[in-house]
């Protein structure tokens, strides 16, 4: 009788998909031991066209954040207590947030400029569903977390506007989230976790 064994089936596409995935974190921690060689300096990590390095101040400068999908990596000079992560860019600011998403530049409006993200989101989700339109983006309700008690932040507000804020995106266009997350934990293994990444 022909048979077939769905339990092995699955075991092998396990044990395949393991060495994948560890293949792929691998890449990316050779990709970060390599741009680290040069100190993590702005000038020449922006040579890297898969790198995208942005000032935050106000809600405008984040206009120009790279759309699409990508790891990025939130920088300050803001204390927030004691922060494993080695990371640190042009030597004033320190890695305190690392992720991985589908809609970069929304996903940091969400994190640093939280109040306006929610805002936004709403007005784009009334407009499209007034439009008689399908409304599918989704909402990014967990965000970072300085105060480990409060979602998102407003760099735009006083009590986080005199710190400096820089975002390092690593573009990484037609990925999916399993591809992403390897490059977040290859990060993890040559920088160790930021602070505020509570995942």
């Amino acid at each position: 009788m022909a048979t077939y064994n769905i339990s092995e089936m699955e075991e092998a596409l396990e044990n395949a998909s393991s060495i994948v995935l560890s293949d792929i974190r691998g890449t990316f921690k050779e990709f970060f031991e390599e741009i680290s060689k040069n100190n993590f300096k702005s000038e020449i990590l922006k040579q890297n066209s898969f790198i995208e390095i942005y000032d935050l101040t106000d809600h405008a400068s984040h206009e120009n954040v790279f759309y699409g999908q990508g790891l990025y990596v939130i920088f300050t000079n803001h204390e927030i207590g004691e922060n494993k992560c080695i990371l640190r860019l042009d030597e004033e600011v320190v890695a305190i947030y690392r992720g991985e998403c589908f809609t970069v530049k929304r996903r940091i409006e969400s994190h640093l400029f939280n109040e306006k993200y929610q805002n936004s989101y709403e007005k784009r989700k009334t407009e499209k569903l007034n439009a008689g339109k399908k409304f599918s983006e989704p909402f990014y309700g967990a965000c970072i977390k300085v105060d480990p008690q409060k979602s998102g932040i407003n760099i735009d507000k006083p009590e986080y506007s005199s710190s400096k804020w820089k975002v390092l995106v690593l573009k990484m266009s037609g990925s999916s989230s399993p591809i992403r997350k390897q490059a977040e934990l290859a990060f993890d293994d040559v920088f160790t976790k930021p602070v505020a990444s509570r995942d």
